[in-house]
């Protein structure tokens, strides 16, 4: 279990010091003001935990700085050139069959199992990457970036809003356009 958790395809969202972008390879940064966080999943089999079907309230009580998109491809390259970092995978996808969910050795940031361009969110990093290339962005700057808690990510990617299921924001429309979080119907 602990593998599938590891390689988990996702995206970064990082949280860090105000300003606007800190270099040319940073991430724009915005404010996100304070509010309610009120995460919640609706029953979804043996896919849920028992602990996220419950509607419960937080509170966001100080304003906090966030990349307004998701690490980029191009972003993530970046980092792993400056630090020479090894490119792992075995990523989770369907790409041999439509639906039937794998671990497959040839999937990297750089190819996930399904097409992306240098600007789409990074895919098929672990955590531990994603750790990495925080504390390399620290290196670059005047330090701050850290990655969101779960309750930021939800609260961010929802708009605060209550919804009957989980759904991972895209960042991208159907066309591919980049847009930032919480600007569509789907992140709320």
């Amino acid at each position: 279990m602990m593998e599938w958790i590891k390689f988990l395809p996702v995206v970064v969202l990082l949280a860090g010091p105000a300003g606007s972008r800190d270099c040319a390879h940073c991430p724009e940064m915005v404010v996100v003001p304070a509010g309610t966080a009120i995460p919640r999943c609706r029953r979804l089999g043996s896919l849920s935990q028992p602990d996220e079907t419950a509607a419960r309230t937080f509170e966001i009580r100080a304003p906090f700085v966030v990349s307004r998109y998701e690490v980029t491809r191009d972003q993530y390259e970046v980092f792993v050139h400056a630090t020479r970092r090894a490119i792992e995978g075995n990523c989770l996808t369907d790409r041999s069959k439509r639906g039937n969910w794998v671990f497959d050795a040839g999937t990297t940031f750089r190819d996930p199992g399904f097409p992306q361009r240098s600007d789409h969110p990074v895919a098929c990093v672990s955590w531990d990457d994603a750790q990495a290339y925080v504390v390399w962005l620290n290196s670059q700057t005047d330090g701050g970036y850290r990655l969101l808690t779960e309750i930021e990510w939800e609260y961010v990617s929802r708009a605060s809003a209550l919804q009957d299921a989980h759904t991972w924001s895209p960042s991208h429309d159907q066309r591919g356009t980049r847009r930032p979080l919480g600007t569509s119907s789907a992140d709320r």
